[in-house]
């Protein structure tokens, strides 16, 4: 051995037969230490348990070599919660490390269709995996097995990505399942594939899984975000804003700022002036046909009292469904290009934030919806459906400026005060919407609304020009840095 050779060790190494020896001398040294019989590390700082998770992928190939990393851990690519990986090997064994343990299992060796890892470790393919995962009964986190709710959400995942992924999946793994002697856990593998694309009647575990096979697959995370909003809002200490004007010139004006405002948010900007001429004289401007088609849609919407009297949350979820597309078909009716009252078919998104995919956009509004009525306030079901409808994003475009018109309708429809997002408050607006999404924090929200609608309760609509008056006062028309929705003095 070349003199002072362990000066050049690894962080971890085992001490072969060729350097026996080597361990002995370098620990009576002070430069290594045992992390368990035969396995070293030159770290004399860390914790040994900081030291195998750093470097535990390289101490499982050192301990297994020729193994194949399996089961959960495979499904996973991370220990599992209790600090277990699996690994299939020539026989049972049970390796315990400070703060892991290695659960050997005997099984067949690397196939051709596994993945490299590491060294000469390998990682099960995905069609092994999963037949891993379904082989036994998932008893605990110390199981090498999952629950089939899990395997479940995790197909119906990657239905997303089209029909053929999941007979692809199937089509590999049933000559797999045989070479592994596994067919029973590609019986379980094949039917719950086969429900989930509609073409095998099985009992599916999963409420996803579930709604998949019905036809209404809905985004989980989304429906988590909504239970924590739900449960928030019934809470919320509501101060009561009675509006009972449902007609009238009123109720006109009202309905304008609220189109005209709900438009320049989106980017849609006119005069006031320029827009009451759209809004209140049906002029279309000949330059900007599409962006007057917006308003007036708007308008038409906003400003109809039989649409405004519908109590959204007492529809039936196939009605509100329908409300949502023809409310969109009117605002959106002067592009045509954008699919008025159609759910869209491509995903969308704004900035960071991707919104629900379309195979799940239906289903996760029916389901959300039907929670949100059981909201007790009229104002936390407002709320609730402001998220929902953002949150979802079920059409090309537009998307805001329907979610508007729904939730003022369930306001309104109550004797609410319906809320208006001035220009001036479209930050603060976006911000609480950017939280709960971000971050699924409720509470910014409701307090958004909140002032909103405290804003809009404060402004006389009798007459328009008066009120075009006091909703300057507020700096409602501002833009820019600067801007601020200000009660004023």
């Amino acid at each position: 051995m070349p003199r002072n050779r362990e000066n050049y060790l690894p962080e971890v190494f085992l001490s072969g037969i060729q350097d026996k020896g080597l361990g002995a001398r370098a620990a009576r040294a002070g430069k290594i230490r045992t992390l368990r019989r035969g396995l070293y590390t030159t770290n004399m700082v860390d914790s040994p348990e900081i030291i195998v998770k750093k470097n535990l992928w390289r101490i499982v190939s050192l301990l297994c070599p020729g193994g194949v990393v399996s089961h959960r851990t495979a499904f996973d690519a991370v220990p599992s919660p209790n600090g277990q990986v699996f690994v299939t090997t020539s026989s049972n064994h049970t390796i315990e490390l400070p703060g892991f343990q290695i659960r050997q299992i005997k099984g067949h060796g690397p196939l051709d269709t596994d993945r490299p890892f590491l060294g000469d470790l390998r990682i099960s393919s995905q069609p092994r995996f999963l037949l891993e995962c379904l082989s036994g009964n998932a008893y605990a986190d110390k199981s090498p097995y999952l629950p089939q709710v899990v395997i479940e959400k995790y197909l119906d995942n990657q239905l997303n990505r089209g029909e053929d992924v999941l007979n692809q999946i199937r089509d590999l793994a049933k000559p797999i399942s045989q070479e592994l002697n596994l067919e029973k856990a590609y019986q379980r593998l094949d039917a719950i594939i086969g429900a989930l694309l509609g073409t095998r009647r099985t009992r599916l575990r999963s409420d996803m899984g579930w709604a998949r096979s019905k036809g209404q697959p809905f985004d989980s995370d989304r429906m988590d975000q909504f239970q924590t909003l739900f449960q928030y809002l019934n809470d919320w200490p509501v101060k009561p804003r009675p509006d009972t004007q449902l007609s009238g010139i009123p109720f006109q004006n009202i309905a304008f700022f609220d189109a005209y405002f709900s438009n320049y948010i989106e980017g849609t900007e006119f005069e006031v002036n320029e827009a009451k001429e759209i809004a209140l004289g049906a002029k279309i401007p000949t330059q900007r046909p599409a962006d007057g088609h917006d308003i007036l849609g708007t308008f038409q919407v906003a400003s109809d009292p039989t649409r405004m009297a519908t109590k959204i949350s007492e529809l039936s979820t196939d009605a509100f469904i329908d409300a949502l597309k023809n409310w969109h078909a009117v605002i959106m009716s002067g592009r045509p290009e954008k699919r008025p009252g159609r759910f869209k078919e491509e995903s969308n998104r704004a900035g960071t934030t991707v919104f629900v995919s379309p195979g799940r956009t239906e289903g996760t509004l029916r389901l959300g919806f039907e929670m949100g009525r059981a909201i007790a306030s009229p104002f936390g079901r407002a709320v609730y459906l402001m998220y929902l409808l953002s949150e979802v994003h079920p059409f090309d475009d537009g998307n805001g400026r329907v979610t508007r018109a729904i939730v003022n309708a369930e306001l309104v429809s109550r004797g609410e005060q319906r809320i208006i997002i001035a220009t001036a408050y479209r930050t603060e607006y976006i911000d609480a919407l950017k939280r709960m999404s971000q971050q699924n924090d409720p509470k910014l929200l409701p307090r958004m609304m909140d002032f909103a609608q405290d804003f809009v309760a404060s402004i006389d609509f009798t007459e328009i020009v008066e009120a075009e008056s006091q909703l300057k006062a507020w700096g409602a028309f501002d833009e820019g840095p600067s801007a601020f929705l200000r009660r004023p003095m």
